[in-house]
């Protein structure tokens, strides 16, 4: 069986090696720009993306929306991590993202845990919603 990727997108490496550390169940990639991630994903799509964003027009939220605009990769599912107030309060959505497009959107600082937490809870709901789309 193959393991789930992990795509993490964060600068701050105390907090990778802190994550990194607690995803071992998962096949984990870094990249440290918005950039580099976009470039990474051109040759192998993760299952999922952590995605640090710094500021409110910061090169990560650009690539956020270019993942999500892309037909290829619109279906893996992003948590956004920000501390940036004007990230946070750019209007609820039906899903809770405050107008983002992600699955999950976490303000920071949180432990390393509340993100485990978070990939472990949205790969296991992306391969429950995989198993029932296919057909025998």
């Amino acid at each position: 069986m193959l393991r789930k990727s992990v795509l993490l997108v964060v600068d701050d490496q105390g907090f990778l090696k802190a994550v990194t550390s607690l995803l071992t169940d998962y096949d984990v990639r870094t990249a440290t720009s918005g950039a580099e991630a976009l470039a990474s994903m051109s040759t192998s799509k993760p299952d999922l993306v952590v995605l640090d964003v710094i500021g409110h027009a910061s090169e990560e939220l650009d690539m956020l929306w270019k993942l999500k605009g892309n037909p290829d990769t619109r279906a893996i599912p992003v948590v956004v991590l920000t501390a940036v107030e004007a990230v946070h309060d750019t209007g609820p959505t039906s899903s809770g993202t405050k107008g983002l497009p992600c699955e999950r959107h976490l303000r920071k600082p949180l432990s390393p845990y509340v993100l485990c937490e978070a990939v472990e809870e949205l790969l296991a709901t992306k391969g429950r919603t995989r198993s029932a789309g296919q057909s025998g």
